[in-house]
């Protein structure tokens, strides 16, 4: 690949080759910058189509192997990036439109299920806040602040979840969907941006995994929640807490 190119600082990024600075400042301009993050998805899809090409060089092609195909989602996609050029190995300038294309839709249809089948049990959504039964004003305990995440980073363009933490907000409950098949085991999660971790999870018929974290644990600024099996991560959820 062309050090050269204008997405060079990206493409290092999504290798895991900048320092841990860089990475801090492309993550905090792609959570406020939905224009940025297209760029950062464009990016992701060149990268896919070089490694399948075996347009990148000995160096890159090891850190995109031992990096980038961390998660199961990476893979599929690199999966049928490869399909799709073993069937059309000439018509290189569709590969990048056709990837996003299926891609897109694959995330639409997913989640158009989803919640076609939370609608169909009646499931009644968390409200966002749990207002506790109050006694006295000085009785109450700490709310509860309630929000579901979806993984990735998302091509639609718009910004990672708001978490809108009230004055003593004393928890915040995520459910995290996990947008792969399977049965997962040993689940896990964590904060990049913080000490916090939660193991023994566990995920429900509709793919969704919940965890408690303290309010204390959430400062106010861009956080990626990280959710793993067995040493394998599952998806990354970013979003952004409001105090």
């Amino acid at each position: 690949m062309n050090a050269a190119d204008g997405n060079s600082r990206i493409f290092r990024y999504l290798l895991g080759d900048v320092t841990p600075s860089a990475q801090e400042e492309i993550e905090r301009r792609y959570f406020s910058d939905p224009e940025y993050l297209s760029l950062v998805d464009a990016a992701e899809d060149d990268l896919i189509d070089a490694y399948v090409r075996r347009d990148l060089s000995q160096a890159d092609r090891e850190r995109f192997e031992g990096y980038f195909l961390r998660t199961r989602k990476r893979r599929d996609q690199v999966k049928m990036a490869e399909a799709l050029l073993e069937h059309s190995p000439r018509r290189r300038s569709f590969a990048p439109v056709i990837l996003i294309m299926a891609a897109t839709l694959a995330v639409l249809v997913g989640l158009g299920m989803w919640l076609a089948t939370r609608q169909a049990r009646t499931v009644a959504p968390s409200p966002v806040v749990h207002a506790p039964a109050r006694v006295t004003p000085s009785a109450a305990p700490p709310a509860t602040v309630a929000v579901t995440l979806l993984p990735g980073l998302t091509r639609a363009g718009t910004t990672p979840a708001k978490v809108a933490l009230p004055p003593g907000a004393g928890e915040v409950q995520l459910s995290a969907l996990v947008n792969m098949e399977g049965q997962w085991r040993d689940l896990s999660a964590s904060l990049r941006s913080s000490d916090w971790t939660a193991t023994d999870l566990t995920i429900n018929g509709e793919r969704i995994v919940t965890m408690t974290i303290p309010a204390t644990k959430l400062s106010a600024g861009e956080h990626v929640l990280t959710i793993s099996a067995a040493g394998e991560v599952l998806g990354e959820y970013p979003f952004v807490v409001e105090k």
